[in-house]
């Protein structure tokens, strides 16, 4: 059982407007969503825990961390 379904992009270009960021949310959304849909198929039950957003800037980055709610 894999304890971490990771999804991570390395954009090449600065996001600058709120639509761009959208999209790469719905990207590593989607990612996720098949990955915990294939998994399901060994563990019915399974549901993940935390949903953890890295995101940087140069040297700057930000780390946010959510309970994911089973509802």
């Amino acid at each position: 059982m894999n304890k971490s379904m990771l999804a991570c992009k390395n954009l090449p270009n600065a996001i600058t407007k709120a639509s761009q960021g959208h999209h790469w949310i719905r990207v590593l959304a989607a990612e996720l969503a098949l990955r915990l849909r294939e998994a399901r198929e060994e563990m019915p039950a399974l549901w993940p825990k935390t949903l953890v957003l890295h995101a940087r800037r140069g040297v700057s980055s930000l780390l946010s961390r959510a309970p994911v709610s089973e509802h």
